[in-house]
């Protein structure tokens, strides 16, 4: 296999890279009418794992000191 072909694997990762880099761009520009909803998923994830790691940290603390 040469260093010029992609992995089946490594093809839909780099395709969600640039698109994330399209729709950061999008956003920075604020000129699109999808500006505000781009915004707003991006702070709604970024919510969502704060909100993930702070209930696996509770749970964590709740085994531990229960045992």
């Amino acid at each position: 296999m040469s260093g010029d072909e992609e992995s089946p694997i490594r093809h839909p990762i780099h395709a969600a890279e640039h698109e994330v880099e399209h729709l950061a761009h999008v956003a920075d520009e604020g000129e699109s009418p999808a500006t505000p909803l781009i915004v707003i998923v991006a702070i709604s994830l970024v919510a969502l794992v704060v909100i993930v790691l702070l209930i696996a940290g509770a749970f964590l603390a709740a085994h531990y000191a229960t045992s």
